[in-house]
């Protein structure tokens, strides 16, 4: 069964000074493989394109898949703008799926961050070598001057579960956050703190200067629901900010607000989801497009591009 995602894209409409980059309507598709294989990108709003630009990945799975969660192994490809040179880097074997395929996030102009199962590896594009990993956790939205962001669901080893900043060639870990240092929060929340050890962490972000991080809190409340919180930190784990309920798939609009589809923030705005900007405390600050879901931004914040809900 083929595949076809509906992207939107939208210019903003208020907000920005300056003007938007002209876009180059000229360029022709050019159809890479025609093996009848799925492919699929990353994450929302993790750009596919190197730091330099020259490359893009993505996965090529082994067969055609039915539905976006349809585990399916593949392996990773890069090829350069220019389409001269495309080839396979690695295998991924445990647990893709074309929803997010690999996650994969670049570390700089060589090296490659992905999801293989429930673990994190880097790899080098040259040569296909792992330099590191695997490591136990889920990935966060791209890298920051080298350094990955990392999601742990529960302890391991010396590891205690929640948000670790690594660096991907020393190895070096450090803990930002663990989700029981929400706890005091939870009054304010609505939630209820029992039992805490089923609060997890995900979607971790780093805003663009990497002094501040964005995460997605699922708690529990009223001892079964789950709720899931937007939350934004020092990377120092200090200033914890109480976003509410989090809107479609946010990430950062620069270092001091979030944007994404509004469908259950309590903003005083309609929950039509619409693109909005908020504060990290989820003040509405401006509409930026229409309805959307998952998301992905240029970096001057003039284009978005997204998808039918």
């Amino acid at each position: 069964m083929l595949h076809l995602i509906l992207f939107i894209a939208f210019q903003t409409l208020t907000g920005i000074s300056g003007s938007p980059a002209s876009i180059n309507t000229t360029n022709k598709i050019q159809l890479l493989s025609s093996d009848g294989s799925a492919t699929a990108l990353s994450y929302f709003n993790t750009t596919p394109e190197s730091p330099d630009g020259q490359r893009i990945v993505y996965m090529k799975f082994d067969t055609n898949t039915e539905t976006s969660k349809q585990k399916n192994p593949g392996s990773l490809w890069v090829f350069d703008k220019n389409t001269q040179r495309h080839h396979e880097i690695c295998r991924v074997n445990w647990l893709p799926t074309p929803h997010n395929a690999a996650m994969a996030q670049w570390v700089d102009d060589r090296h490659i961050a992905f999801m293989e199962g429930h673990h994190v590896k880097v790899v080098e594009i040259d040569d296909g070598n792992i330099i590191m990993g695997p490591v136990k956790g889920h990935i966060g939205h791209t890298s920051h001057q080298k350094k990955i962001l990392l999601n742990l669901d529960e302890d391991d080893g010396p590891w205690e579960q929640g948000v670790y900043q690594i660096d991907v060639f020393t190895g070096e870990r450090r803990l930002i956050i663990r989700p029981k240092d929400f706890v005091n929060y939870a009054e304010r929340m609505g939630m209820e703190t029992d039992p805490v050890e089923e609060w997890k962490t995900l979607h971790a972000q780093w805003s663009p200067n990497g002094k501040k991080i964005a995460l997605r809190l699922d708690v529990k409340k009223d001892g079964t629901e789950k709720e899931r919180i937007l939350v934004s930190l020092n990377t120092d784990g200090s200033v914890i900010r109480i976003f509410g309920p989090k809107p479609m798939h946010f990430l950062w609009f620069d270092n001091h607000t979030f944007l994404g589809h509004d469908h259950q923030v309590d903003d005083g705005q309609p929950n039509n989801r619409s693109l909005r900007r908020w504060d990290q405390d989820g003040k509405f600050v401006e509409t930026l497009a229409g309805p959307g879901n998952h998301l992905g931004a240029a970096p001057g914040r003039w284009w978005f591009a997204s998808e039918s809900w």
